[in-house]
């Protein structure tokens, strides 16, 4: 399990996750901080 864990899911899977979403995490963890400040 730890093969296939460190061998497939990590290379293929989460990078290719932040490949394509890069972008977008970073905006919606900004706004997510904003609104957490907006809200304290």
């Amino acid at each position: 399990m730890g093969d296939f864990f460190t061998g497939y899911y990590i290379p293929y899977h989460y990078n290719h996750v932040l490949d394509n979403n890069r972008n977008l995490t970073t905006f919606a963890v900004l706004l997510h901080c904003q609104h957490y400040r907006g809200s304290l």
